[in-house]
């Protein structure tokens, strides 16, 4: 994550039609996508999409730039029955830089394309690590699976793409509405499930670059978490008591999965 830091919203161009209904809109410092606290999906969504996204930057996997936008005067307009009306968004909103690319179509192209395959083994260590359940979940009768949720950036050589980590506004909360004590339990650290493996991503999980991930996610600590968790804002109704939970789950879940994390894949994977 780079020092991008917008201040304003210069121009609402659309809302997408997405659960957290984020608005592409023109910022002070270029175009951005701009996620609101009091959506449909609550602010919890916007803790979880910023906490993720710190962690994929923490294991070292390329994201977008996220920025938390703090802007009393931000005005918005909302379309009720084809009336506008204008309000003002009081709590913070997360803002993502605009990246030039395509969302994944389940396609083995354009994997073959990706300039940067060892991506792959750390989104789906991400997913199993945070309980990621929006990009592929295995279920009973079929599994759950989102390529929307799976994005390709232009690559640096024409014709080729790079994959990014992104979209966390599902994590630790793995179907629950908010974050809660629910999310937080022994049952919930100790799941042995995989989450984000796609059956188009084995061909692109290795040995070496598991256990690369694994030996890096046994140094997580617990000051790493609660480092990540300071910087969610207090009005995405994150008390301390909540911070301290979220920090101590993710803690707790890295030492579980870490040691049985190149046998779990590898099991799954077919080595």
């Amino acid at each position: 994550m780079g020092q991008w830091a917008p201040t304003s919203v210069e121009e609402i161009y659309e809302v997408i039609n997405t659960s957290t209904r984020p608005l592409h809109v023109e910022t002070d410092a270029g175009a951005a996508f701009v996620k609101l606290a009091d959506s449909e999906s609550g602010p919890h969504a916007l803790a979880c999409d910023l906490i993720g996204t710190k962690l994929a930057h923490w294991l070292g996997a390329p994201t977008f730039d996220l920025h938390v936008l703090r802007h009393g005067d931000f005005s918005l307009i909302d379309e009720i029955k084809g009336q506008r009306k204008v309000r003002r968004a009081e709590a913070p909103s997360l803002a993502s830089r605009k990246v030039s690319g395509q969302t994944w179509g389940g396609d083995e192209e354009q994997l073959e394309a990706t300039e940067n395959p060892d991506v792959v083994a750390a989104l789906v260590v991400l997913d199993t690590w945070t309980r990621n359940h929006d990009r592929y979940e295995p279920r009973e009768p079929e599994p759950h699976h989102n390529h929307r949720n799976v994005f390709f950036a232009d690559g640096d050589a024409p014709g080729r793409v790079q994959l990014i980590a992104m979209d966390f506004t599902e994590c630790i909360k793995c179907g629950r509405s908010e974050l809660s004590k629910p999310c937080f339990t022994i049952e919930r650290v100790k799941d042995e499930r995989i989450f984000g493996l796609f059956p188009e991503f084995k061909r692109w999980m290795t040995t070496e670059g598991v256990k690369a991930l694994a030996a890096k996610l046994e140094t997580f600590t617990r000051n790493d978490a609660s480092e990540i968790l300071s910087t969610v804002p207090r009005e995405w109704s994150m008390t301390d008591e909540l911070r301290g939970r979220c920090a101590g789950f993710l803690y707790e879940r890295a030492g579980f999965v870490a040691p049985i994390l190149e046998k779990m894949i590898g099991e799954a994977c077919g080595w």
